[in-house]
This record gives C-alpha cells, sequence and structure tokens, in this order.
C-alpha cells in the first residue's frame, strides 16, 4: 500500500450508525408520531393490493397466451394446427356460445369441429385464445374457414364480434389469416351467426 492511501484510509472515519431499540417503542411513541404511522400502513396496504393485482394479471396473461387443445382432437391424428381466435374490443363482443368450425384447404376439409378446450374460458371481450387442432391427414393450403355458434350465452354473451381467425400449419410453418371483423348476432349488422371466412390475402392483411 503507497504512503497516500495509508493516509487516506487512515484519516477515514466511519461514521456511526444509529440504531433502533424496538424493545423500547409504545404505543405511546405511535401515538406522538400518528401521520408517520398513517403514512406506514397506507404504504403496507397499497402494497399488498398491488401485489394481489399484479399476481392476477400475470394469470391473466398465462391464461391468455397459454394454447390448449380442442376437446374433440383425436390421439392418432398426423397432422397438427395451431388456431388463434381474436374477439373484438367492441361493447359486449364477448360471447358465452357453444362455436363450432369447419375449415377447408385443398386437399379437403375437417368435419364439423367444436371451438373449445374443455376449460370454460368462452370468449371474452379483447382477447386472443389459442388451439391445437389435430387432423386425419393434411388438408394442404387453406381456402375457407366456416364459422358459427348456437346463441346459447346468457343475456349479451349469446352474440359475438369476431375480429380475425389465425390458423398455422405446425408442419409447414405456414400462416393463414381469415379476416371477419363482423357481429356473429342476430340483434345486431345483418343477423347472421354463421358466416364462411376466405383466406385473406397479403394485402387485405396488411391494410386490415
Amino acid at each position: 500500500m503507497t504512503p497516500s492511501v495509508r493516509t487516506y484510509s487512515g484519516g477515514f472515519k466511519v461514521p456511526k450508525v444509529n440504531t433502533i431499540n424496538f424493545s423500547r417503542l409504545s404505543l405511546s411513541m405511535v401515538a406522538e408520531n400518528p401521520v408517520t404511522m398513517a403514512v406506514t400502513i397506507t404504504l403496507m396496504v397499497l402494497w399488498v393490493l398491488l401485489s394481489i393485482w399484479t399476481r392476477r394479471a400475470d394469470k391473466k396473461d398465462v391464461e391468455r397466451w397459454s394454447v390448449a387443445p380442442l376437446v374433440d382432437n383425436k390421439p392418432y391424428a398426423t397432422s397438427a394446427y395451431k388456431i388463434s381466435v381474436f374477439t373484438g374490443f367492441r361493447h359486449c363482443a364477448g360471447t358465452q356460445s357453444r362455436v363450432c368450425f369447419i375449415l377447408t384447404g385443398d386437399y379437403g376439409d375437417t368435419g364439423v369441429r367444436i371451438l373449445d378446450d374443455g376449460r370454460g374460458k368462452f370468449f371474452p371481450r379483447n382477447t386472443v385464445r389459442h388451439f391445437v387442432m389435430t387432423t386425419d391427414q393434411h388438408l394442404g393450403n387453406m381456402n375457407f374457414f366456416r364459422i358459427w355458434h348456437d346463441s346459447s350465452g346468457p343475456g349479451n354473451s349469446a352474440s359475438w364480434y369476431l375480429s380475425k381467425i389465425l390458423v398455422e400449419d405446425l408442419q409447414s410453418g405456414r400462416k393463414y389469416f381469415f379476416l371477419c371483423n363482423k357481429w356473429l348476432a342476430v340483434d345486431e349488422d345483418d343477423g347472421v351467426i354463421d358466416r364462411i371466412l376466405p383466406v385473406s390475402g397479403k394485402e387485405e392483411v396488411t391494410g386490415f
């Protein structure tokens, strides 16, 4: 160690730290500082509430982005597709009705399938739900996505405002967009609850 360092270190004094003796705290001391105590309690309550809210938000994010298999998938199917369903953000856009679909490609269609993973989450407003669908044969390039529901949801949840559907072929990696941006409802727009959505081109997807 050099002399200059020794001089510096020798002249350096560690300040004395005032410790808190918790055994000497009493209710009278708390009563003398009610504002401080009120602020402390308020901050603690806010911290607890924020922790609860953050945990619930994280749980919703997990549910929102999780992928689940359809209830009617067959165990020995050979092809798999990821279906992402985007519900719109309009008032009462979500639905609790039973939703079914038929996806048609160059090599055939899926037949009637149920858009449900068995968890009873339905399709809330302004959400994206992801499913994995399996089929006995590869469908080839996608052409149409026919989708409908039975209006069985209670009250305003019988209707549905569908924004769009994204289908990803998990074998080839190709993605297909089916734009809707319409109501499937007997009491909205044209009163149609059964729509056939053609696959969208790049220009349509870009301008959507």
